[in-house]
């Protein structure tokens, strides 16, 4: 039997509630004030850790639902801090939550920062990878953060998962409500069990988003600024990450040593070329990948290609696991595997794009 006070369930429930019929009624102000008296009740208890665990869902979905009422009241909240609080709250108390993942990503991109809702959407649609709506909104954040080889590859793909969603969304991310498990369970728009559905573009349409001073990082755990990156395969990629010409020297000698062990190897030097990565740099290991991958001086060969760039990401190379992710989702040189993909490009967002090792 639960340890809690009834007349306190009993008040919580009752202005739950109270604010879940304002929200169906889509009378956002008023569910607002209803979700604060509640927050505020739930704030005025000094409840032990099993009595928080106790009523840990109700809030989450308080917070939540408060969030995007505050998303549609822009007059209330012209600078989404109270929407970026209140998912925020949330991310700390279960940074998995699938929809505050998608609300935080949301948020990022109405406050004119898509590049920072990239890693949440990744979140959001870590459990559900075919979901076109996750899909869908990676495309438009990446297109939104001016990375468009990336926006056309997600877009491409939400459009093969659910015919039709870029036509009707061709420049805003879809932005909906539902209650915390509907959306990771959807795999398309059309499957969206809870309404009201709403387009980001309809909110922007009341005020653009004002850039302000970046929020401080609340939580370790839920970066505010993480950045992410993008793969490029393209020979210009060793220059962009900073290798000076001393070391573009010393990396071309070593590869071509490799490249002439094999060939002395009379095409069994798979062996002989792994081997000779376990002096080679994480950087050198992926250029050796990206030979096999471009077939530059060496015979293409995606298979090799995967095994040294697992190789090269192992040793924290953040384009060998973009590479990965690429390779997984299109099933070049491997079997295709959204899930596998999706961890390969999570581990780069949490690696970080600042240096290659």
């Amino acid at each position: 039997m639960s340890e809690i006070n009834q007349d306190f369930l009993q008040r919580l429930t009752s202005l739950l509630d109270k604010g879940d019929e304002e929200f169906k009624k889509q009378n956002y102000v008023s569910a607002i004030e209803k979700y604060d008296k509640a927050l505020e009740s739930i704030g005025s208890q000094h409840l032990s850790q099993k009595e928080k665990e106790e009523i840990r869902d109700r809030k989450v979905n308080c917070l939540l639902k408060k969030g995007y009422a505050y998303l549609q009241e822009k007059n209330l909240d012209p600078l989404y801090n109270n929407a970026y609080e209140s998912v925020h709250e949330v991310l700390e108390i279960d940074k998995n939550n699938t929809q505050a993942n998608y609300l935080f990503a949301v948020i990022g991109d109405l406050r004119g920062y898509p590049d920072e809702g990239i890693p949440y959407m990744l979140k959001a649609g870590e459990a559900n990878p075919n979901n076109s709506i996750y899909v869908h909104g990676l495309g438009i954040l990446y297109k939104h953060a001016g990375k468009e080889k990336d926006a056309t590859k997600y877009l491409q793909k939400a459009e093969v998962l659910s015919p039709g969603i870029t036509r009707q969304h061709p420049d805003e991310l879809i932005y909906l409500y539902n209650d915390v498990e509907s959306v990771s369970k959807t795999s398309s728009l059309d499957e969206a069990d809870e309404k009201p559905i709403q387009s980001v573009a309809s909110i922007k349409s009341k005020q653009q988003p004002i850039k302000e001073e970046r929020p401080a990082q609340i939580s370790e755990s839920v970066p505010a600024n993480r950045k992410t990156i993008k793969y490029k395969q393209k020979s210009t990629r060793r220059l962009e990450v900073g290798l000076y010409v001393i070391g573009f020297i010393v990396t071309i000698i070593l590869i071509s040593s490799v490249v002439v062990a094999a060939m002395i190897g009379g095409g069994s030097g798979g062996g002989e070329v792994m081997t000779a990565t376990t002096n080679m740099t994480a950087l050198e290991i992926y250029d050796l990948g990206y030979q096999y991958y471009q077939g530059e001086n060496v015979s293409q060969d995606y298979e090799k290609a995967v095994e040294l760039y697992i190789l090269a990401a192992d040793k924290g190379s953040t384009p060998a696991m973009i590479a990965l992710s690429d390779m997984y989702w299109d099933g070049v040189g491997v079997s295709q595997n959204y899930q596998t993909s999706l961890e390969w490009y999570i581990k780069a967002a949490e690696a970080g794009d600042t240096s290659i090792n």
